[in-house]
């Protein structure tokens, strides 16, 4: 752009009679471009469009289906490096790192980075891009307090609905948990973790509200909150215990209050355990 135009002193009419390429400027031209021997254009039938509109859409999801997994793919990879400290807090995330890591273009890296911004797990840097949110002591304290009301309601009410079957499954979590906690340190704190996440998924569901398991989930699988575990010592793990058949008891008995202060008396002590126990807080039992 801005140099000499090639061929600027040519006559007018040798521009006009220049032929136009085929299949531009006039559309009806592009519809007669079926071609049929000797050079004699037809009109293509029906069936001729029909065919090559339904090869052109098959072309079209299987390119959006390509992509689709591709963001999933690289969304999972993703949350999963975050919550188990493959990516630590801070840590920065920049898209042509990842699409080269996850043999992707940037754009699934992109849609991806975007679910996990809108879920509070990475944060955008003005200038500086995306990274690993970091999380404050405040904001901490304040996502256990969110959670210690929002599943001491579901367990109170999970207690008025709970079946002897649904107390039985629950007691059999009990059971597996306690295995591999045993005397001491764990011998496997991901199969625990997922167990105890079990456990407390299926309580929100037994409150009958169909809100709830989202609404709690999205503040439950934070990198800090998931891997709580790794913080207990034998004793507090074992109080955790206590706390999970005790639950389990007040289910058993279709006592909603009890079941209310058990379940906030377990999400409290877990939060003593990231942060260490309030000015004037009494000890947990």
């Amino acid at each position: 752009m801005g140099g000499p135009i090639e061929g600027a002193g040519a006559s007018e009419a040798s521009k006009v009679s220049a032929p136009e390429p085929e299949g531009h400027g006039d559309p009806r031209r592009a519809m007669r471009r079926a071609v049929g021997d000797g050079g004699v254009r037809t009109r293509p039938t029906s069936s001729q469009l029909d065919r090559e509109q339904a090869t052109r859409g098959r072309r079209g999801e299987s390119s959006i289906g390509t992509r689709a997994n591709a963001v999933e793919r690289v969304y999972r990879a993703l949350r999963t490096g975050i919550l188990d400290g493959t990516y630590p807090f801070g840590a920065r995330l920049g898209e042509v790192d990842l699409a080269a890591a996850f043999g992707v273009s940037r754009t699934p890296v992109r849609e991806a980075l975007r679910r996990l911004e809108s879920e509070g797990i990475v944060e955008v840097v003005p200038y500086r891009g995306v990274r690993v949110r970091r999380w404050s002591a405040q904001e901490i304290d304040d996502i256990f307090d969110l959670r210690a009301v929002l599943e001491g309601y579901a367990a109170g009410r999970a207690a008025q609905r709970a079946t002897a079957s649904d107390v039985a499954a629950l007691d059999a979590l009990c059971d597996e948990m306690e295995a591999l906690a045993g005397a001491g340190p764990p011998s496997d704190l991901d199969h625990l973790a997922a167990l105890n996440g079990r456990l407390h998924r299926r309580i929100l569901e037994l409150s009958g509200n169909a809100l709830l398991p989202q609404l709690v989930w999205s503040i439950t699988q934070l990198p800090l909150v998931v891997s709580t575990f790794g913080h207990y010592s034998a004793d507090e793990l074992r109080r955790s215990m206590r706390h999970h058949r005790e639950l389990v008891d007040a289910l058993r008995a279709h006592d909603p209050r009890w079941a209310t202060a058990v379940m906030q008396a377990h999400v409290r002590a877990a939060r003593r355990v990231i942060l260490g126990p309030r000015e004037h807080e009494p000890p947990t039992r």
